[in-house]
């Protein structure tokens, strides 16, 4: 996955772009890539679709037990969607849940320790 250091706080159309705090609502949107990180409860909300060019999509807990949230649809397009549930140095518990229709032509691959659930629609 991408590094921490290559994603923005700005949401801008096109780039790699870090959603942080309790809840955002950036959707409809298209970014290149999304990295997630908050308190436990995080959540991602609005109509979406969000659509990832690259297909990278990043969630990175750094408290025990953290639950992240993202209501709208995401789309990885022709990419490979690659989402990555992570957690931070002694933490445990990560869990991302996906609860809008998850699409792409290419596959979607999980890696890290963290735990995804695909609560929507999907081909996977």
């Amino acid at each position: 996955p991408l590094a921490a250091g290559e994603f923005a706080t700005a949401l801008t159309p096109g780039a790699n772009v870090q959603l942080a705090g309790a809840a955002v609502s950036p959707a409809p949107a298209t970014y290149n890539a999304l990295a997630l990180a908050g308190a436990s409860g995080f959540a991602v909300t609005g109509a979406g679709p969000i659509t990832l060019t690259s297909g990278q999509l990043v969630s990175a807990a750094t408290a025990n037990t953290t639950a992240y949230s993202m209501a709208p649809d995401v789309a990885f397009g022709a990419a490979e969607g690659n989402v990555f549930v992570a957690s931070g140095a002694g933490v445990t518990g990560h869990t991302l849940t996906l609860s809008g229709a998850v699409s792409g032509s290419n596959g979607l691959t999980k890696s890290g320790a963290g735990t995804l659930v695909l609560a929507g629609a999907n081909p996977y």
